[in-house]
């Protein structure tokens, strides 16, 4: 069995709001790879590579180019680029990256993202991406080869979901609210629109920015409800099979791929999101409407707000769903697992 290292793997969770893909990750691969560090969460970022590295054959990173984000980043990213990945390479330890984002959706410390992002574009052995477009970015900035991309859409969890609730909200947003989500852009937008201030509109997610977080709530109108709140699973649920319409406003220069988009199929309403990344990939299988221009988007709600049988669209997202489940990502990573 093959001995991997993943990383993040943080012990950290102090304003962290939790992320659900490496659990998922670890379980799929269970009994067909030996993920070292995965019952021994880190505080020491990617140093913590060091104490793993001999006995690991495949390292399996996720967002590393965040990492002069992290407590002493700046250090961290340069003893990752000059020494952890150089040492990987001379002991033919494979590398496996997963392309999650366009780019990093914060600008700080922008200069060593890039390079973080163009070393690992270069220097991964493989590269996973969740969305078609990922493929035509590695070819376009490091010319590599088919065998080296791995693509499949971002896999999905079970889910039996009860349907039976009325469908009492217009318009759902939920996630995470940051700035490169672009929910200031839509505030303004409903401000702009007599039809859009008709509708029901629910902002749900915990803001990670008191600037940010004041800037949206000076913009807000009355027919939008903002709960800043991490919302446990069991009301996520609730909140999202009440949904006539998922809205997604990323700026769609840094989106990829969408964990949020991936939790929101299989309720049985329509997904509304930038013509970018996984959302065109999903749009092509009927599942999801996309613009180019947030202008776009005031139409499309009214239009699909006027939709009242929802049994169309769920049959076609669950169908996704069933296709493309944790457990069938090993076949996907073969080529890396051998």
């Amino acid at each position: 069995m093959k001995k991997a290292y993943i990383y993040p793997r943080t012990a950290r969770t102090e304003n962290i709001i939790p992320n659900p893909y490496i659990d998922h990750f670890i379980e799929s691969l269970k009994g067909k790879v030996n993920f070292l560090n995965s019952e021994k969460p880190s505080n020491i970022g990617a140093l913590d590579i060091f104490k793993f590295f001999n006995k690991t054959n495949i390292f399996f990173f996720n967002w590393i180019e965040n990492l002069p984000d992290k407590k002493f980043g700046v250090v961290q990213s340069f003893i990752f680029t000059l020494i952890i990945l150089p040492m990987a390479r001379i002991s033919n330890k494979k590398i496996v990256w997963t392309l999650h984002n366009k780019k990093p959706h914060d600008n700080k410390q922008s200069r060593i993202k890039s390079l973080l992002f163009n070393i690992m574009l270069k220097k991964s052995d493989f590269i996973i991406t969740h969305a078609k477009d990922g493929v035509e970015q590695v070819k376009k900035l490091a010319n590599r080869k088919d065998d080296e991309i791995i693509y499949f859409p971002h896999p999905f969890s079970s889910k039996i979901i009860n349907h039976s609730g009325q469908k009492n909200i217009d318009v759902l947003i939920w996630g995470t609210m940051a700035p490169y989500k672009g929910i200031h852009n839509f505030i303004n937008l409903v401000n702009e629109n007599v039809t859009l201030q008709s509708k029901n509109i629910l902002m749900m997610g915990k803001f990670q920015d008191a600037e940010y977080r004041n800037k949206v709530i000076s913009m807000n109108t009355s027919n939008i409800e903002i709960k800043d709140a991490y919302i446990p699973d069991n009301e996520l649920i609730d909140y999202l099979s009440r949904a006539k319409i998922i809205l997604f406003t990323y700026h769609k220069d840094s989106v990829l791929s969408s964990g949020a988009l991936c939790e929101s199929l299989g309720y049985g309403n329509y997904i509304i999101g930038p013509k970018t990344g996984a959302f065109k990939d999903l749009e092509r299988e009927g599942l999801v409407h996309t613009y180019k221009s947030l202008h776009e988007v005031s139409t499309l709600i009214e239009k699909l707000c006027t939709v009242e049988n929802y049994s169309d669209i769920r049959m076609k997202q669950q169908a996704f769903i069933d296709k493309y489940q944790w457990e069938k990502l090993p076949e996907f990573i073969a080529t890396i697992l051998n």
